[in-house]
């Protein structure tokens, strides 16, 4: 077994160097770093003990790693995750990364904490997923085309580009100046929105106001609250629908309209993405997007990585998922205001 003195012995440096190193202490050196960390990967080093015992057997646990596990957004996901993983006798362990903390994720996924990672953010690396997922410990990406050449990191739940289902039901309602509001801009929702958005409208010859797209600068109920306050309020006049990123901002920024005294739909129409349950009691009730993927789709995933746990990957199951597309529909409620019919 590969210990810091070898490394150091091989780089004829100080123990105490490579320690620090090790544990990228910016007191050492970006180069001395870089080569302690290849010597360490090429001499097969594991960084402590807890990991030895990690490499010798198997945890029974399944790492998530996401940004911000308050969104309602996720807690369907964690709740069907966690399900499939006890279905098969797995414990779930759930790391978050929000406001840029990603030490704790990256260093169990470095010490191999775990059996397997499913990521669900853009904050964790590729390369980083790249230099550690191996036979024995997959890594499977859910959201995002992953950019590597492991073998062992596999892409899930990717959607191509596509016309945004919610600009496409304002245009068809009779919307032409429509607004939109973005969230956290690392989320994956956000990003394809925003590409989704851009698409419908020009489909439809309709300009983009890029003094109409409102940056909430996060993707909960009170980032809602105060883009509306401080943003959109003042732009009321130039939009006739607005579309938001996801229903955590636009029940936010709902409240805010109903304390300003601005009546929904009549003064502006509000769609939002996502139909957390929250979405069904804002006054008045919001029209949002939903899809129609459901436990079956996370209890398949979780069966494909614990074949690649088993080291018997079941390649049928996973040409299946990677080629889902989720359907989507939208909720039709009391936000969105006909404007052909006036």
């Amino acid at each position: 077994m590969t210990s810091i003195k070898d490394i150091a012995k091989e780089l004829n440096l100080a123990v105490s160097t490579v320690s620090m190193a090790l544990n990228d202490n910016e007191k050492i050196s970006k180069e001395t770093r870089r080569l302690v960390h290849e010597k360490a990967k090429e001499m097969k080093y594991v960084r402590n003990g807890a990991a030895v015992d990690l490499q010798k057997q198997k945890t029974n646990l399944i790492l998530f790693v996401l940004y911000d596990a308050s969104r309602s957004f996720f807690s369907y996901t964690i709740k069907s995750l966690q399900i499939a993983t006890a279905e098969l006798g797995y414990d779930f362990l759930i790391s978050t990364t929000y406001g840029g903390h990603r030490n704790t994720a990256e260093r169990f996924i470095k010490e191999r904490r775990a059996d397997a990672v499913i990521v669900y953010t853009k904050t964790i690396s590729d390369e980083l997923l790249t230099q550690y997922a191996s036979a024995d410990f997959p890594v499977f990406v859910l959201g995002h085309d992953a950019v590597t050449d492991n073998p062992y990191v596999k892409s899930f739940l990717a959607p191509e580009v596509r016309p945004l289902l919610t600009c496409e039901y304002l245009i068809e309602k009779g919307h032409r100046r429509i607004g939109f509001v973005t969230g956290f801009a690392e989320s994956f929702g956000t990003v394809r929105s925003m590409n989704g958005f851009r698409l419908s409208m020009s489909r439809h010859g309709l300009p983009v106001d890029e003094s109409l797209i409102f940056d909430a600068g996060g993707s909960q109920m009170e980032d809602g609250y105060n883009v509306a306050e401080k943003q959109i309020l003042s732009r009321l006049d130039d939009m006739d629908g607005l579309i938001f990123s996801n229903d955590d901002i636009a029940v936010g920024a709902m409240k805010c309209f109903n304390d300003h005294n601005i009546v929904i739909p009549d003064r502006i129409s509000v769609i939002g993405q996502h139909n957390i349950p929250a979405s069904a009691t804002t006054m008045p009730p919001l029209t949002t997007l939903t899809s129609t993927s459901g436990q079956e789709l996370f209890s398949k995933l979780v069966k494909c990585l614990d074949s690649y746990i088993r080291m018997e990957p079941d390649l049928e199951l996973e040409k299946e998922l990677q080629s889902h597309q989720s359907e989507q529909m939208i909720v039709e409620r009391q936000t969105v205001k006909d404007l052909n019919k006036r």
